[in-house]
């Protein structure tokens, strides 16, 4: 009999940069572009994306990217699908992560968002771990 460990997805950056209002604007920017957006996974399975941005530099950064289902046309308040990206300047690492089941489509998103988004500024960032999930 086969033992299985389970390892939560994650990803981790670490950012070359010391400008935190570049960051800042990168997950704002990420928030604004999430907020109450719909998404269909399947057919039939529909959801209203919710984020949750969290502002507390100098000290961290992190947003939550939340599906909600929606069942006759009001969603849960319970996330059936999540994922977080947090930032802490002190050390430059951004990291991606979410749950063991569900998190696929929520990190798949806030990791193409954040990789977009530090493009943009631009943010140099260099991959220091990758386990996505499956």
């Amino acid at each position: 009999m086969g033992v299985s460990i389970l390892r939560k997805p994650k990803l981790d950056l670490l950012l070359e940069t010391n400008e935190t209002e570049k960051v800042r604007d990168v997950f704002y920017s990420i928030s604004r572009q999430f907020a109450s957006t719909y998404q269909t996974l399947k057919a039939g399975e529909k959801y209203v994306m919710d984020t949750v941005l969290n502002d507390h530099l100098p000290y961290a950064l992190w947003i939550e990217l939340s599906f909600l289902k929606i069942e006759d046309n009001k969603h849960s308040d319970d996330a059936s699908k999540r994922a977080e990206c947090l930032f802490f300047p002190e050390d430059r690492v951004l990291t991606i992560s979410c749950g063991y089941f569900g998190g696929k489509e929520p990190f798949d998103l806030l990791e193409k968002a954040v990789k977009s988004e530090l493009d943009k500024r631009p943010i140099i960032y260099k991959e220091l771990f990758a386990r996505r999930p499956h």
